[in-house]
């Protein structure tokens, strides 16, 4: 006999990853999620993370300006 009760779903299964990228510290890396956004600007990865490596990514403003320099 079927039932037509929806199926329990098990958490504890393996599947995608719903974390966030840590540094080194623990502390959530929000560096793949400014490479995404740039990107979809129209930037290429590689000027992204070389402005990453030369000014952090805690500021997009002066991300921005500084990519565009690259142009």
């Amino acid at each position: 006999e079927t039932s037509s009760a929806p199926a329990l779903r098990n958490i504890d299964a393996p599947g995608p990853s719903t974390r966030l990228p840590q540094d080194a510290n623990g502390k959530a890396n929000g560096s793949g999620a400014l490479v995404a956004e740039f990107m979809g600007m129209g930037f290429p990865k590689e000027m992204i993370l070389k402005a990453i490596k030369e000014i952090g990514d805690t500021d997009t403003e002066q991300l921005l300006e500084l990519l565009l320099t690259y142009q």
